[in-house]
């Protein structure tokens, strides 16, 4: 088990914070761990994120303010997006099959020789 895992176990033994970690470094995994509730690319409403962190703490508010403090999430004009944070790589996209890389890396070059 990793140092994240326990503080996750320790933090949000039932999916639910029950206490915001003193120490900076349990926090940013604390909220890593939330941030990741959010799409990449994706804009949300002060409304829905308020009602995405209202299922993992009751102070969601105080919640949202340390995403956007700690650069885990961006606002502008009430409108939020996640800017930092953990990203899961699905395992075949960061491995496609060698031919295909390769038929994808031969086209590439076919292009360029054309110009």
């Amino acid at each position: 088990m990793s140092s994240d895992d326990a503080v996750l176990r320790t933090f949000m033994p039932d999916g639910q914070i029950t206490a915001m970690p003193a120490k900076r470094s349990k926090r940013l995994v604390l909220l890593d761990h939330v941030a990741q509730r959010f799409e990449i690319g994706v804009r949300y409403s002060e409304s829905d994120v308020n009602r995405t962190l209202r299922t993992v703490y009751e102070d969601y508010a105080a919640l949202r303010r340390y995403l956007v403090d700690e650069g885990l999430m961006s606002r502008k004009h009430n409108e939020y997006w996640r800017s930092g944070g953990t990203v899961d790589v699905d395992e075949d996209a960061a491995n496609p099959p060698r031919s295909l890389a390769r038929r994808d890396i031969d086209q590439a070059s076919r292009s360029q020789s054309r110009r």
